[in-house]
């Protein structure tokens, strides 16, 4: 994305001999809605390749759009007042831009840390909720840093740009500029949740990006 061209334009193949084609707009530069529109955004597109891309594929679902980018953790972990038996689980604590495309996967790890917690305490347990939200918590740092951080990079988002988010981005641009492959191999495995998110600062990672 540039001043320019204030987008970015993911074309990637998925099963079945099908591909996704995600119109990602920048800094309230919004992508289009519906078909008319979003034929006319691929017409200006700076890479040809993918408008003549499009122009040969036959199209199976309608062009879907929205601007629901906000990334927002809802601390339940941190409430003083008992919760009783209350649970919010993915979504419904943390939420991130669907652009990082991490919601399902967040989804799936919340839904594991619950079943986790449900084997030690019973549904009516009242130990149950801080014990998942705690858990849950730990886990959401990572999809957090990853998505909320790098939101902040733009100019136009809001939100707290604090020492340790600058730091981040900062480190992050050095990991992902490595040229080296066990970097960028440990990279990926944080980014789809096999690893935390301090692994990223081990010894011989940091010494290979830096």
């Amino acid at each position: 994305a540039t001043t320019e061209r204030p987008y970015f334009i993911g074309f990637f193949p998925i099963e079945n001999r099908r591909w996704l084609l995600s119109y990602i707009g920048v800094n309230k530069s919004y992508p289009p809605r519906g078909e008319a529109d979003f034929i006319r955004a691929l017409e200006q597109l700076g890479i040809p390749a993918v408008r003549e891309t499009v122009r040969r594929m036959k199209p199976i679902s309608p062009v879907y759009s929205g601007r629901a980018t906000r990334n927002r953790w809802r601390h339940y972990e941190r409430w003083r007042t008992p919760l009783g038996r209350f649970i919010a689980i993915a979504d419904a604590s943390c939420s991130f831009n669907p652009r990082f495309g991490q919601g399902m996967s967040a989804a799936t790890v919340s839904a594991r840390l619950l079943q986790e917690c449900l084997a030690r305490y019973s549904p009516t347990d009242l130990r149950l909720p801080p014990a998942f939200f705690a858990a849950q918590a730990r886990f959401q740092w990572t999809p957090w840093l990853l998505s909320a951080a790098d939101d902040l990079r733009l100019p136009m988002s809001e939100g707290n740009r604090s020492l340790s988010i600058r730091l981040f981005n900062w480190y992050r641009r050095q990991l992902v500029t490595c040229p080296d492959r066990q970097v960028s191999a440990q990279l990926g495995q944080v980014t789809q949740f096999l690893r935390p998110i301090s692994s990223l600062f081990a010894p011989q990672i940091a010494s290979r990006a830096l």
